[in-house]
């Protein structure tokens, strides 16, 4: 794996490939991933919804309201929608 990423991050192909990502809920290994790409997938839970959101976010006009960016929750992510943060989990500062 690390040979056919050419040892960089599956993600940003930019740094070298240190951590073996898995899927928590399968246990498959997805890729070979570099410290900061793999702390983004941490920070985000594996949600796509989230990582769409904030590429909309990031991508908006600052004058579109918030309220306005796309909810990307379809049903690709597994979790409660009404309160989508486990009780357990801590925010981020």
């Amino acid at each position: 794996m690390f040979a056919e990423q050419d040892g960089l991050c599956a993600i940003c192909r930019e740094a070298k490939a240190e951590h073996v990502d898995h899927d928590h809920n399968t246990g498959r290994v997805r890729g070979l991933l570099c410290f900061n790409c793999n702390g983004a997938l941490g920070q985000f839970r594996d949600r796509d919804d989230l990582m769409l959101r904030a590429i909309a976010y990031l991508g908006r006009d600052i004058k579109t309201p918030m309220s306005e960016l796309p909810d990307f929750r379809f049903g690709i992510f597994v979790g409660d929608v009404s309160d989508p943060r486990p009780p357990d989990e801590p925010r981020a500062a």
